[in-house]
């Protein structure tokens, strides 16, 4: 097949309620892929929803290119805004208003109903309404401008959300489509609940399942984006596994998700921003757990987990499982290394701890101090090293009596205690959070005598979060070890992020990328693990181990796995992984319509 898009089409659009609004890992899908899409394509354009804050878009006139289709979707009630996407590369960019299709909302149900049997007749506003009215209102102005262009177009809609578009366009003779699903909605139900989605795949009826669990419309949904599109595709085999059986469609292509790895530093600057970075994390534990008891930060490995608040899903069930095994462990060898698991998992917080925030103020204003007096020394030592009458081996009075009172009353006034909280934040309803209780259910309570210290920060890493102030990529390239143990995962970029930061990662054989690892880094194949048919107890005991294999090495070992982890992530740049898209465009422009 040829490496290359045939000379029609040269337009593509790709929608994405993600666009210039991120949610979750479709928006890294998209801005990381942007440079080979717009290789690929002369007229590249995103869509996306406009919404009350778009921060990331810049507006523009509307061209006289699309003038008449945005004249007529004017006259349908659907309002255009041109410019471009303040990321990356920079793309040409149309954020749909759908506000005007509200009045007409229950003929487009109707309509959808008559001519494809979609049942939305009690849906939510906010969670269903809402992307139908969007992906209908970009199906209609990719179909307007469409009719103005001589040569057929292309359309590319990700997830359920888009699937609007697909029923606006199945007849448009100039638009060949591609759909992608990165995770059925109805399997995400399924494994969210706890049931064993792959165990009993083959006997699941999609329809009835979908009604037992609320999500018949999405479903739908998602079942006609597949079957309408020219060109349906999954992120996984794992996905394309589940999409034959749940929404009958076997997918035509596999379109693996990618890096872009010039996104990422090189590896000599990320050993520098692991030094620096594992400071701040040091800095923070000390103020963190210091005035209740002490451990050697010399001797304290940090390990993370990072996604959505998907408890079953993203493995933290099993995440924490395995941290109470290891706490248990360690503390029966009496071991004096220290293991840190943080979760940066947003949840329900409603700001920081003010016991926190006294905390940092004390470290500040106490390093401040130290800070000083140490200069003050040096000076003094480096004059007595050019007097000989003076023994340049006695020791200097580093702070006065008066400072050191100082200090010893700011101490005494910081509060203890015996159980350090698991998180710094005020989180909103504690006594039914799953990650808290989890933790509380596997003996991690940030005691003394814990050897395994757990920290949950339910927020958003974007160098605002009041805590470290860093974004998230700051925070994981200070850290050890990445622990991705998921149960549910089509794909799942974390890991992938975690490798191109220098981090090694352990992901599953039940998330897309651990199956792909197989084919494209065999030697980060250790640190897959085996979930599939296995108990979460079988599965913390596997990770458990893990973890000890990597934290029981040397620091040139686990220098050398930093070195391996970001070598593999080469085999998943968009450079080798976009041309599966390309494929994928080409088969569809080439299919009648």
């Amino acid at each position: 097949m040829s490496s290359t898009l045939p000379n029609k089409p040269t337009t593509l659009f790709e929608a994405s309620w993600e666009v210039c609004n991120k949610v979750g890992g479709i928006h890294t899908v998209l801005t990381t892929k942007l440079s080979s899409a717009q290789k690929a394509f002369s007229r590249y354009y995103c869509v996306g929803p406009w919404l009350a804050e778009n921060p990331a878009f810049h507006e523009e006139p509307i061209p006289q290119d699309f003038a008449a289709a945005v004249e007529k979707v004017a006259s349908m009630g659907v309002g255009v805004h041109y410019g471009h996407w303040l990321t990356d590369g920079e793309p040409t960019t149309f954020l749909i208003d759908w506000q005007g299709l509200i009045p007409q909302l229950n003929g487009l149900k109707q309509q959808y109903w008559e001519n494809f049997q979609l049942d939305s007749l009690h849906t939510d506003f906010y969670d269903i309404d809402q992307p139908l009215m969007w992906s209908s209102a970009a199906g209609m102005l990719v179909s307007a401008f469409a009719e103005t262009q001589k040569e057929p177009i292309l359309f590319h809609g990700h997830e359920w959300l888009s699937a609007g578009a697909f029923l606006q366009l199945h007849k448009n003779e100039k638009v060949r489509s591609v759909f992608t699903t990165h995770a059925t909605v109805l399997g995400r139900a399924l494994s969210s609940d706890g049931s064993d989605l792959y165990g009993k795949l083959l006997t699941i009826n999609p329809e009835e399942e979908a009604r037992n669990h609320g999500v018949i419309t999405k479903h739908q949904l998602e079942k006609l984006g597949a079957t309408t599109a020219t060109v349906f595709t999954t992120v996984s085999s794992l996905t394309g596994r589940e999409a034959a059986k749940l929404l009958g469609k076997q997918p035509d292509f596999i379109t693996e998700n990618g890096v872009d790895p010039e996104l990422f530093p090189p590896f000599d600057a990320l050993c520098l921003q692991h030094g620096e970075m594992r400071e701040v994390l040091h800095n923070f534990m000390s103020s963190y757990f210091f005035p209740s008891y002490q451990f050697d930060l010399n001797k304290t490995s940090y390990t993370f987990t990072m996604g959505r608040y998907e408890m079953h899903n993203k493995g933290y069930d099993v995440y924490l499982e395995a941290l109470g095994s290891l706490n248990k462990e360690l503390k029966d060898a009496k071991d004096p290394q220290t293991v840190v698991g943080c979760i940066f998992v947003p949840g329900d917080a409603v700001g920081i701890r003010a016991d926190v925030q006294l905390y940092q103020t004390a470290q500040h204003h106490i390093r401040n101090l130290l800070a000083n007096y140490s200069s003050l020394q040096q000076r003094e030592l480096y004059q007595n090293l050019w007097n000989q009458q003076e023994d340049t081996s006695s020791p200097s009075q580093l702070l006065p009596a008066h400072v050191l009172d100082q200090i010893k009353q700011l101490l005494l006034r910081l509060p203890r205690y015996e159980n350090v909280p698991i998180s710094p934040f005020n989180l909103r309803h504690p006594e039914s959070d799953s990650i808290l209780l989890a933790a509380e259910k596997f003996g991690l309570t940030n005691s003394a005598e814990d050897r395994v210290k757990v920290l949950f920060f339910p927020a958003y890493f974007d160098g605002f979060d009041g805590v470290f102030n860093r974004n998230i990529y700051d925070l994981v390239s200070g850290c050890d070890l990445g622990v991705f143990p998921s149960y549910y995962e089509p794909w799942g970029y974390t890991p992938m992020e975690s490798l191109a930061l220098g981090v090694p990662a352990i992901t599953s054989n039940l998330a897309g990328f651990g199956l792909a690892v197989e084919e494209h880094a065999p030697n980060q194949k250790q640190w897959v693990l085996e979930r599939e048919g296995i108990s979460n107890s079988e599965a913390a005991g596997a990770l458990m181990l893990k973890i000890v294999q990597f934290i029981k090495s040397t620091q040139r070992q686990q220098l050398q796995k930093r070195m391996e982890a970001y070598q593999a992530v080469e085999s998943f740049s968009w450079t080798i992984l976009y041309k599966k898209y390309k494929e994928a465009y080409y088969h569809a422009s080439q299919t009648p319509a």
